[in-house]
């Protein structure tokens, strides 16, 4: 008698076709590709080729972005137009030399609205006063006022302040000619 098979489906035959052909293939893919590693001494030059030109690129892009990063607080000083900008730069330098402890007291520094201060003589008349530059000329006259024409008590508390500065100017022309020629 004849032996016969088992009928099989078609879609099941389909499926172990490709399974056999990988089972056969897998064997020789893993052989060849420990020969490829085994044989190349030009992998070994282009992974050596590769490795320095990373070390080289990896520390010229990292000092790049360090040195951008210091001089930020110059760029904004300058770009501000601040007062400061050259001691900001000053201490962006010395915080090279600190560790970067002071780069960010220089960052702060750059970002901050300079206050304006201006030098008076002090009531003593032993040192100059400090007082801020900008003060209301009058507190006794209304805001609505102001934005109108001159009014009277403006006008004589201006021309009060003018004999106050005046006198002022004398006394410091005075002590000046007496330390010239005395």
């Amino acid at each position: 008698m004849k032996e016969t098979r088992p009928e099989v489906p078609r879609h099941t035959r389909s499926r172990l076709r490709p399974a056999s052909a990988l089972r056969l293939v897998l064997p020789v893919l893993l052989v060849h590709s420990g020969q490829a590693l085994a044989s190349g001494s030009m992998e070994d030059k282009i992974a050596d080729v590769m490795v320095w030109v990373v070390i080289v690129v990896a520390s010229i892009l990292a000092l790049t972005l360090f040195w951008i990063l210091h001089v930020w607080p110059e760029r904004v000083a300058v770009a501000r137009d601040h007062p400061q900008k050259d001691a900001i730069q000053a201490l962006c330098l010395m915080s090279l030399v600190f560790g970067g402890m002071l780069w960010p007291l220089a960052m702060l520094w750059a970002y901050m609205k300079p206050l304006r201060f201006r030098l008076e003589p002090s009531a003593s008349g032993i040192g100059p006063a400090v007082r801020p530059a900008m003060r209301e000329p009058s507190s006794h006259v209304d805001a609505n006022v102001r934005t109108h024409a001159p009014v009277e008590e403006e006008i004589v508390f201006l021309r009060h302040r003018i004999e106050a500065l005046q006198g002022r100017l004398d006394v410091l022309v005075e002590r000046d000619s007496s330390t010239l020629h005395g």
